[in-house]
């Protein structure tokens, strides 16, 4: 649209032409004509305009169709790459943490091992003191066994002997009454010894 009240008169001059235009092609029946020469020159302007914003529009829209692509084709690209670079990171963690399970399924069998082992020695070690000490037990046993029927066989002649060495010294009765008596009679100032003569 134009605004400057120069270019507005060509235009009414335009539009009267069109007018006288329009009423001799209304006589004549044409209304196309009239059409045409009515807004002709006014549907040609807005047809380049139209013409015009159309060409830019599908400029812009292939730019923005063409920018968008690009940005779509870059942010494909950088998923991709962030996508693999994860995929890669989650492998190595993955291959890291089934290494590390491996390992400590090493170190646990191992484990088991060592302390089965140690298992078995200290049974093999708490079977042989047990034979030792049963050993030990059995052989003090008839130590002591041996030591307590030499003392009985010693106790036993200890017992022989005094029992003959008192058999032999035993004083008879008639001894001991007389030595009784006589011990009485010393003790009453009863008993006296014949003098020498």
């Amino acid at each position: 649209m134009t605004t400057s009240s120069g270019k507005n008169r060509p235009d009414a001059e335009s539009e009267a032409r069109a007018l006288s235009a329009a009423g001799e092609a209304a006589g004549s029946g044409n209304l196309e004509k009239v059409r045409d020469i009515l807004f002709g020159s006014q549907m040609q302007a807005l047809d380049r305009r139209f013409q015009k914003l159309e060409e830019r529009i599908v400029k812009e829209t292939s730019l923005l169709r063409d920018e968008t692509k690009k940005r779509i084709d870059d942010l494909d690209s950088y998923v991709k790459r962030e996508v693999d670079s994860l995929v890669d990171r989650i492998r190595a963690e993955q291959n890291d943490r089934a290494s590390a399970v491996k390992d400590l399924g090493q170190q646990l069998r191992e484990t088991s091992s060592t302390i089965e082992a140690r298992i078995s020695a200290l049974d093999e070690q708490t079977a042989k003191a047990d034979r030792e000490l049963r050993q030990a037990l059995l052989d003090q046993s008839k130590t002591l066994g041996e030591e307590i029927r030499a003392k009985a066989e010693e106790l036993s002649a200890a017992l022989d002997r005094e029992s003959e060495h008192l058999t032999n010294d035993k004083a008879s009765r008639s001894a001991l009454a007389s030595l009784f008596m006589e011990l009485s009679m010393r003790l009453n100032n009863e008993f006296n010894l014949p003098l020498d003569e």
